[in-house]
C-alpha cells in the first residue's frame, strides 16, 4: 500500500504514449490498457522518475488550485488504484 511516506516510480514494462489530452498506457502483462487525463496525466509524467509522495504532493498544489489535504487524499487514492493495476511500484523504506 502507498502511503504519505512512499516513494513510488512506473513499473518499467509498461509502456505510455500521449494522444492529445490523454496518455494512453499499456499493461504489458494483460494486454489492458489505461488512459489518464489531466492531474492523472501529471501525475504519470512525474511517475517517470521515482518520486516521494510528499513531492508530488507539493507540485501538484502548485500546478493546480488544491488544499494540500485533499490533493494528498486524491493524489493516494490514484497511486493505490495504480499499484492495484500492476502499472507502479513502490518502495516503503522510507517511513519513519
Amino acid at each position: 500500500m502507498i502511503d504519505a511516506y512512499s516513494t513510488v516510480r512506473r513499473r518499467g514494462s509498461n509502456p505510455s504514449v500521449d494522444l492529445d489530452s490523454e496518455t494512453v498506457i499499456l499493461d504489458a502483462a494483460t494486454g489492458v490498457y489505461f488512459g489518464v487525463e489531466g492531474v492523472g496525466r501529471s501525475v504519470w509524467e512525474m511517475l517517470e522518475q521515482p518520486r516521494a509522495v510528499a513531492d508530488m504532493v507539493t507540485a501538484l498544489e502548485e500546478r493546480y488550485d488544491v488544499s494540500a489535504a485533499r490533493c494528498r487524499s486524491d493524489l493516494l487514492r490514484f497511486l493505490n488504484e495504480l499499484l492495484k493495476e500492476g502499472l507502479v511500484e513502490v518502495d516503503n523504506g522510507n517511513t519513519p
